[in-house]
Formats: C-alpha cells, structure tokens, sequence
C-alpha cells in the first residue's frame, strides 16, 4: 500500500524539517535587519552576533517544543514544558547582555542598547521558533523604528526639559524681582 506508516512518517519528518528551515530562514532575516541596524552605527553587536542568537533561541525553542510534544505522545505519565528551554535562554542572554555593558568613568554607563539588542534577538528567536511570525514582525519593525527615530524622541524630550526649567527660571525671578 502506498500510503502506509513508514512513508507518512517519512513524509511528515521531512515536513517537520521543512518547517524548522523556514524558522531558521526567517529567524536569520529579522535577527539580520536589526544587526545591520547595530553595525551601520559601529555598534558592537552587529549582523553576525544578531543573526547566531536569533537563529540558536529559534531552534532551542523548536526542539524544545517538539521534545516536549515528542515525550507527551509516549505515555499519559508524561509532562513537560514546552517553553522550558526558552526560559533558560533568557536567563543566560540576560548574563551575555550583562556582559556588554560597561560603567566608564564619570558614571557615564554605555552598552545597555546593546544588551537590550542581544536579549530582543533572542526573543525574535523565540517567538519565531514558536511558530508566531506575524508576533516576530512586529517586534523587528518596533525595534528598527525605534532605534531609526528615538533620536527625535530624545531631542524633544531635552528641549521641553529646557523649556519647563527656563519656565522656573522665569518665575522664580519675578518672585525674587522687587
């Protein structure tokens, strides 16, 4: 009979694998667009650093689910956490972004863009070896956005700073003028 067990399994294994590629594809892509974001400013983490940490969460979270699917069909007995190892990743990119970010002199503190940029590339990773592309998406195109204009953000934030403290100034003079 064609369709017996064994060329279903075969099938579906190489469906299953077909399905891994594209996350991983995908994954390289969206971690790509930030890191290319990161290196055309000389940042430290740049396409290779966003790519291998989208794509290494992206297939730890796979397997991770798989896995737990996989040991689930084996017996009732058997319970595990598909987001487990996802977990985990987080807490071990958090102890990787500690790493980059540095107190300099004049308690000047650099890098948390960078830390913050290696922890958003794993939770791309995540969520696209999950299997939520639309939610993978969004998130790239917020960060891209964000570190495209949070210039502007920064710049109108110190001028109404300055403008609230050229307000005081005002009045308190008034106040202090006989």
């Amino acid at each position: 009979m064609w369709l017996s067990l064994d060329f279903l399994q075969q099938n579906l294994s190489d469906i299953y694998h077909l399905s891994t590629w594209i996350k991983l594809l995908f994954a390289a892509l969206l971690g790509g667009m930030i890191g290319f974001e990161r290196e055309s400013k000389r940042k430290p983490v740049g396409i290779k650093t966003c790519i291998i940490i989208a794509v290494t969460t992206c297939i730890l979270t796979t397997v991770s689910i798989h896995s737990a699917e996989y040991y689930a069909s084996l017996s009732n007995n058997i319970r595990t956490d598909p987001m487990r190892l996802a977990a985990q990743v987080i807490s071990g990119i958090g102890f990787i972004g500690s790493g980059v970010i540095l107190h300099k002199s004049d308690d000047v503190v650099s890098g948390i863009t960078t830390a913050a940029m290696i922890w958003s590339s794993a939770g791309i990773g995540i969520t696209i070896g999950a299997g939520f592309y639309g939610d993978a998406i969004a998130v790239a195109l917020v960060i891209l956005l964000t570190l495209k204009y949070s210039h502007y953000l920064k710049v109108n934030s110190m001028k109404l700073q300055l403008n609230c403290i050229k307000d005081k100034f005002n009045k308190c003079s008034k106040l202090l003028t006989p």
